[in-house]
């Protein structure tokens, strides 16, 4: 019969032992004591000291002496925001720590500020193992969030934290469950409420600067057309919200309507309350006041169903214009959007191969008569580029800061202006 690993800890008064069957890391958290500890010292025998890279404490050179010189096979990356805990064999391939904490914590920064929490008021700890409680699962969130062991072994460049891959997201989506009980208004069901996926967009959108509709499969044109079209034909009931995938679409369209920043006002003020019906009644009337508008008739177009209670309290708000099918024609005016740039580029010759010059035979499908290709260029793209609901026009980050939109008005090409919105 194999041994039981075993540490012991001991204070000034206290000695115990703790078995360990599989050995690992030892953490001595933080002490809650009804009076004051100026100082707590403590001896702990039967381990190893493992490496440990302490953000802004550490130098390269520091990082790497240790690492040589502790026999640990585990050790840890620490921030302010989070301790990440990695095979010693994995720590090697990390080439600058630093760096790859700074976006970490960009990360983390995005998720506590959408939930309107204090900032770096939270600290995560990720660790990676071989086992998980659900089986095939890649993640599985808490804290702390463990990741498959596996995983940890392909992000090991901060490039790659920015990549859209699929174990990349896992781990943002249970980044995210560790949240979205702060986000308790727009959560309608308990389980796999999708209510995180506000988290991953925003982070995907203000920190890694990636376009909505290139988020998610589910937010392409043609899949919102057909989702919504057999959504609504189908009478639009709430219990198809979630097996249709419409309430994944709903999160969308919420924030292309009222931005991030509404979100992150109804996370400051949100309800606890179980009772999921209340929970929808206080969301009517929160984003209402919020709104200035009655937008109890936007929340029913998605089959969301608002009492009688509820309604009462927003009489003499203005009703709200907003549906859930002027998405439906969102999606059409993006797929309409881009077949006019792919015929203006197949017509200037800009195609595989290099330039070609366009032919002068018949006129193309899109052409004014009396007008330059460039004053005919400005007037169609405007024309096409008027959507439901907000507006595809060029704008700055400065923009998006002033209005609280994170989507579509951000710069793709400038990751290193800022941080996020």
């Amino acid at each position: 019969m194999k041994s039981v690993k075993k540490f012991t800890v001991k204070s000034s008064d206290q000695t115990f032992t703790m078995p360990s069957v599989f050995g690992g890391m030892v953490y001595i958290g933080q002490i809650n004591s009804s009076v004051l500890l100026d100082n707590v010292a403590f001896s702990i025998s039967g381990v190893v000291e493992s490496p440990s890279f302490k953000f802004k404490d550490m130098t390269l050179v520091d990082w790497r002496e240790e690492r040589q010189l502790m026999e640990a096979p585990w050790g840890d990356l620490v921030s302010d925001q989070m301790i990440m805990s990695y095979p010693k064999r994995v720590l090697d391939k990390i080439q600058d720590p630093e760096e790859f904490l700074i976006h970490w914590e960009r990360i983390l920064d995005g998720m506590t500020e959408l939930a309107g929490a204090q900032y770096k008021s939270t600290r995560e700890h990720i660790g990676f193992t071989r086992d998980l409680p659900n089986k095939g699962a890649k993640t599985h969130s808490g804290n702390p969030l463990m990741v498959q062991e596996k995983i940890g072994e392909e992000l090991v460049e901060f490039r790659k934290i920015w990549q859209s891959s699929s174990n990349m997201l896992a781990i943002l989506h249970s980044l995210a469950h560790n949240h979205e009980d702060s986000l308790a208004l727009l959560k309608f069901k308990g389980g796999e409420s999708f209510v995180g996926n506000l988290f991953v967009d925003y982070v995907k959108n203000i920190v890694h600067f990636v376009r909505p509709q290139q988020i998610r499969d589910e937010y392409k044109s043609e899949n919102i057309i057909k989702v919504m079209e057999d959504y609504i034909q189908d009478g639009v009931k709430f219990d198809r919200f979630f097996t249709s995938g419409a309430v994944k679409l709903f999160y969308f369209d919420f924030v292309r309507n009222f931005g991030h920043d509404t979100v992150m006002k109804l996370g400051r003020n949100g309800s606890t309350t179980i009772d999921y019906q209340e929970r929808r009644d206080a969301l009517a009337v929160k984003l209402s006041e919020i709104e200035g508008q009655d937008i109890s008739g936007y929340l029913t177009s998605w089959g969301i169903v608002i009492s009688t209670s509820a309604e009462q309290k927003l009489v003499g708000f203005k009703k709200t214009k907003l549906n859930a099918k002027q998405l439906i024609q969102f999606a059409k005016d993006k797929i309409h959007v881009e077949a006019a740039k792919k015929a203006i580029s197949k017509r200037r010759g800009f195609q595989k191969g290099g330039f070609k010059r366009p032919q002068a035979t018949t006129p193309a499908p899109y052409d004014e008569p009396d007008m330059s290709d460039e004053d005919e260029d400005e007037v169609t793209t405007t024309e096409l580029s008027t959507t439901v609901g907000y507006t595809t026009t060029e704008a700055t980050p400065e923009d998006a800061v002033q209005q609280g939109r994170g989507f579509e008005i951000m710069d793709p090409v400038s990751p290193h202006t800022r941080l996020y919105i």
